[in-house]
């Protein structure tokens, strides 16, 4: 209920006007939403223990896989089965990084994601990991251009190597028709400025502000690219904990490029 005063031209107040409303209605739905949303953080509280839990538990007998694996890949077998070990262990790596990512999750929402940080070179680290990319994708071609041959920083070199790594990896599992990348590190003032740039299908301009957000994943590849969406979630909390900051710029049908700063 709302009462106003009513006042004629002297000021004198000569009455009173009085609106009532219902908000029965209003009081329910607020009520209801509060308690639809505490629902929804308890399932999805239990939702993060599930994944904490489960992906604790598959760590262990995917180690035990990829060492009965590495043992029959020194065996003498013939080309045919060398070929099976060879493809399981290709296969046995992309699960093991699945899970290590659910592991990375869980920690983050648990605020327990632990940084070691100290002086690195980010230029060895990102010759490294294309050296590594390269050798398990000898078909691909990857340049890097940088400003300078040395660019020292103070972070968890371990965390940016990851994010490299799953930048360099979605660049390629985006690309179907193209196998060349470019890397580029740029030293700009008191930042630096590292860029993963593909030449593949794309992403659409109204999707780029959601792709780095958890378990978002873009469709534009048909459902014919693996992956859970949470690795550029745990590349944006990795630069982010590191106080930078990691975009994309992209056009469909064209390529993109994924960009991320430090500070020097």
């Amino acid at each position: 209920m709302t009462v106003s005063p009513v006042i004629d031209e002297s000021g004198k107040i000569i009455g009173a006007s009085k609106i009532a409303r219902d908000i029965s209605a209003e009081q329910a739905s607020q009520q209801e939403t509060a308690m639809l949303y505490e629902h929804l953080k308890v399932l999805n509280a239990k939702k993060d223990d599930f994944i904490a839990l489960a992906s604790h538990e598959l760590k262990t007998p995917l180690t035990s896989m990829s060492a009965y694996l590495q043992i029959l890949a020194r065996l003498e077998i013939d080309a045919r089965n060398k070929t099976f070990v060879d493809k399981l262990q290709h296969q046995l790596k992309k699960l093991s990084s699945l899970v290590d990512d659910l592991v990375d999750v869980s920690k983050i929402e648990a605020g327990k994601l632990h940084f070691a940080k100290e002086d690195f070179d980010l230029t060895e680290v990102i010759e490294e990991v294309i050296d590594m990319i390269f050798h398990a994708n000898p078909d691909y071609s990857i340049t890097f251009e940088t400003t300078g041959s040395n660019c020292i920083i103070t972070g968890d070199s371990h965390r940016i190597e990851q994010v490299i790594i799953n930048l360099l990896t979605n660049a390629m599992r985006y690309s179907p028709d193209s196998n060349s990348l470019k890397v580029y590190l740029i030293e700009e003032g008191n930042e630096v400025k590292v860029g993963v740039e593909d030449y593949g299908i794309g992403i659409a301009h109204e999707k780029l502000q959601n792709i780095f957000s958890r378990y978002y994943r873009v469709d534009d590849s048909q459902g014919k690219v693996s992956g859970l969406g949470i690795g550029l979630y745990i590349c944006h909390e990795v630069i982010s904990r590191h106080n930078g900051k990691i975009w994309a710029e992209s056009t469909l049908g064209e390529g993109s490029t994924f960009w991320f700063t430090l500070p020097r």
